[in-house]
């Protein structure tokens, strides 16, 4: 079997996935994950390397505040965080795309478009981002543009099943327009962005 998804690996988004949802109530399904996790280990690398492992609608979900929110299983959010981990290195990420860790983003973008605005030829601000921009990128545009880089079919299995993911509300199987994360999008802004040219001719930043 070819180790696409190493133990390493595995242990590295097990290490993210306990940070990111230690303070989860006691009946949420990562607990379970963690008491039982070298038996899930070994069994989410089998089924991954041989490409078999199926992503589950997401779940609707209270928060304390009383907000809804749709959530992958503990389980999907370890793939889908070693996916991410996969995908990283062969997918072109623009400098300007201040969205990526590590860009520089936030307050840093904020303070260099104020400077750029205040020179006597940057009169104007283009922004892409509206709401609900990336929420209505094509899937299949976006998963073609992610084609012309991955080409392991296991890899484009899982991108694939992320982007065309449901919600799960009781009996009720919703098919949302949602936002895309962050490294799939950067590919759709870097394509973009070349298309138009922007990156060449305008200090163009994408926060």
């Amino acid at each position: 079997m070819s180790e696409l998804f190493s133990h390493t690996l595995l242990e590295s988004a097990f290490t993210w996935l306990c940070q990111t949802r230690k303070h989860f109530p006691a009946n949420a399904d990562v607990w379970h994950l963690r008491f039982h996790w070298q038996a899930e280990k070994q069994r989410l690398y089998q089924q991954l390397n041989a490409g078999t492992y199926q992503l589950s609608p997401l779940q609707l979900v209270k928060t304390a505040q009383g907000d809804t929110r749709a959530l992958w299983s503990s389980p999907d959010a370890l793939v889908l965080k070693c996916l991410t981990l996969l995908l990283t290195p062969q997918l072109p990420v623009h400098p300007r795309c201040e969205h990526i860790k590590g860009h520089q983003g936030g307050k840093k973008s904020v303070q260099r478009l104020h400077q750029v605005l205040r020179q006597p030829n940057s009169r104007f601000v283009c922004r892409t981002d509206i709401k609900g921009y990336y929420a209505r990128i094509n899937k299949q545009t976006l998963y073609s543009q992610v084609q012309s880089h991955v080409h392991h079919p296991i890899l484009l299995n899982l991108v694939w099943q992320f982007l065309h993911y449901s919600v799960e509300d009781g009996a009720l199987f919703i098919l949302p327009n949602s936002a895309l994360p962050a490294v799939p999008r950067s590919v759709h802004s870097w394509r973009h962005s070349i298309s138009t040219r922007w990156m060449r001719t305008l200090p163009t930043n994408r926060i």
